[in-house]
This record gives C-alpha cells, sequence and structure tokens, in this order.
C-alpha cells in the first residue's frame, strides 16, 4: 500500500441516501465507511482529518463522499476522470436544487431565498500516513503546513446543505451524462449547468451588496440560459421571440 491517499470530498453535504449519476456515486461516509473501508490505517486516517470540518455549533460536519465506477474513492484520478467528477458533482448541484425552485413557484413562494452552492464544494487532499500535515488551496494561497488538529474549517454559514434529487430529474440527469462528449447539445447543457452553479455560488462579502449580487445572478443566469438554447452572438432579442413564439 502507498504512503498516502488522494481523496476528493464535499465536507458541507449531507446526504441521506446514495444518488448515482454517470458512473459516479456519491454517499455519506459517515454512514457508509465501515461497510467500504475495510483498511482500518485508510479509515483512521480520514476520520483523524475528517475532524477538523465543524458547523456553527462547533459539531463535526457530515462529509459526502463519491466512489467512480470500478475504482475505491481514494485511487488517483486521470484528468479525464476528475473531469467527470467535477461534471457530476455539477450536475448533484443543479439537481438538488432545482427540484425545490420548481416547488416555490408553483407555490408561488416569493420569499424563498435563492438555493446555496457552497455545499457543493469539492475540496482534495493528499493525506500521508507518516505525517499530520498536509495542504490546503484557498483561492490562490497555497499552505503547505497545516496540522491535523491545530485549523478547524467552518461550514459557510449560509450553506444549505441536503442534498436530494427527485426521480424525475435524476432519469433526466443521467440521460444527459449518457450523451457522448462530442455531443453538441451535452457541451451546450454542461456550459449552462456550470454558469447556473455559478449563478447560485454564495459569498460573504458580495451578497452583503444587495444590488451587485442581484445584477450578477442575474447576468450568469441569463448566460446559463443563452448557452443551453445556443443563443447567437447577435440578434439575440429577436432569436429568442422567434423561439418563444415557436
Amino acid at each position: 500500500m502507498s504512503d498516502f491517499i488522494n481523496v476528493n470530498f464535499m465536507p458541507w453535504l449531507t446526504l441521506y441516501q446514495n444518488i448515482a449519476l454517470g458512473k459516479i456515486t456519491f454517499w455519506n461516509y459517515s454512514r457508509e465507511s465501515e461497510e467500504r473501508i475495510n483498511n482500518s490505517k485508510i479509515r483512521k486516517r480520514l476520520e483523524e482529518h475528517f475532524k477538523s470540518y465543524k458547523d456553527i455549533t462547533g459539531s463535526t460536519n457530515s462529509i459526502a463522499i463519491y466512489s467512480f465506477e470500478g475504482k475505491t474513492f481514494y485511487d488517483s484520478l486521470n484528468e479525464e476522470e476528475f473531469n467527470q467528477l467535477q461534471e457530476a458533482v455539477t450536475t448533484l448541484a443543479f439537481a438538488s436544487t432545482i427540484g425545490k425552485i420548481e416547488k416555490r413557484i408553483q407555490e408561488n413562494q416569493k420569499h424563498y431565498m435563492p438555493p446555496s452552492m457552497n455545499a457543493f464544494d469539492l475540496m482534495y487532499r493528499r493525506l500521508d500516513f507518516n505525517s499530520n500535515r498536509y495542504a490546503h488551496l484557498s483561492l490562490t494561497v497555497r499552505d503547505f503546513g497545516l496540522e491535523e488538529g491545530h485549523i478547524v474549517f467552518q461550514k459557510p454559514f449560509g450553506t444549505r446543505d441536503e442534498a436530494w434529487i427527485s426521480s424525475k430529474w435524476l432519469k433526466y440527469m443521467n440521460a444527459y451524462l449518457a450523451l457522448k462528449n462530442s455531443s453538441t447539445l451535452r457541451n451546450r447543457i454542461s456550459r449552462s449547468l456550470e454558469f447556473y452553479r455559478l449563478a447560485q455560488a454564495q459569498d460573504d462579502l458580495k451578497d452583503n451588496l444587495l444590488d451587485s449580487t442581484f445584477f450578477t445572478r442575474t447576468v450568469l443566469l441569463v448566460t446559463a440560459f443563452e448557452s443551453l438554447l445556443n443563443f447567437p452572438i447577435l440578434g439575440k432579442a429577436d432569436f429568442f421571440a422567434n423561439y418563444a413564439g415557436d
């Protein structure tokens, strides 16, 4: 066995059931780690690290892990596999929130806050068995000297952390992921989902500036629709009028 493991995880996401999207299954670490991880050394090292992720009350937060088809979750991923993982996370984020938005619109709940994407932040760690230190990247700053137990990562205050997908949207999303990578439709959907996720990202500094955040979200959501519907660079108003008329 190697002296280290590579692990990607979502520290702020609570999963009440396993969710399979394409070749990837997302599962709750706290609930299933003993069943899925036979190696006690690996499980101990992961639990040592995961204790650093706390909610606002100081309690250890739930951790969402993934399993790639044919791999353990701590196997290294090549570039194509990592891109598939990121795509699955973006798909999970969309499918977990769009049903709630759909329901609020149907019920005319005008005061419902927009969904938060913070719960779907994907983190990467290389954890060594012979050292309790690890590296952490925050925006453009990387710290290589963090020590287990000395640093606590707090769950963002505005994060709503539940992932649940209706059978309808699960079917739709898996149909999308089954499209060929070369498919023009798949590429349009992928770009649209990414802009949707960016539009719903929470940022305390940005979101305190209400005019700014409204404008930013609006631009990103419009871009998501433009990507999905394949708007032309010029003549967008006429294109949309004709599209809506059809």
